[in-house]
């Protein structure tokens, strides 16, 4: 070094020069990497969290109407929500059946020959109520039981 004080030599300067674009390109990494984490929570919290609220407060709706209604002994009028709920669970199963994994479709498919089953065995208890009397619902739910789309993917 000459005399001066804090003056860099060829070879550091040299060298300062090189690392620059390394340090702005790791900075900018990492101020993507920030930006990406920013709105990926800022997504969840906008988009996915109104829909699971929603959902939970549905589910909550139901378990208190059956609660209420098995509290009151109206036994008949629970399991006719219970069965409302499950013919909301097999339409929307069936609807989302070609999305789903192997593992899940194969699981999808023995539950809904199951319910197909209890519902078989059991017809005169799963009759039209005024709670479930829409023919369309009752149409569409028969044809998914009849023959689930899960089971389609794993024959």
């Amino acid at each position: 070094m000459s005399g001066s004080y804090g003056a860099m030599a060829p070879e550091e300067n040299s060298m300062l020069k090189l690392m620059i674009p390394y340090v702005v390109a790791v900075l900018a990494a990492i101020a993507i990497f920030v930006a990406g984490a920013w709105a990926a929570s800022w997504f969840m919290g906008r988009a996915l969290a109104p829909e699971l609220g929603l959902r939970n407060v549905s589910d909550l709706v139901t378990d208190y109407a059956l609660l209420y209604s098995l509290d009151a002994d109206k036994v008949d009028k629970a399991r006719a929500l219970l069965v409302v709920q499950e013919d909301m669970h097999v339409m929307s199963i069936d609807m989302d059946a070609p999305y789903f994994s192997d593992d899940l479709a194969k699981s999808a498919c023995r539950i809904m020959q199951k319910v197909a089953k209890q519902r078989a065995d059991n017809a005169a208890k799963y009759s039209p109520t005024e709670s479930t009397s829409d023919p369309d619902v009752r149409r569409i739910v028969a044809a998914a039981l009849r023959n689930p789309a899960a089971c389609t993917r794993t024959n």
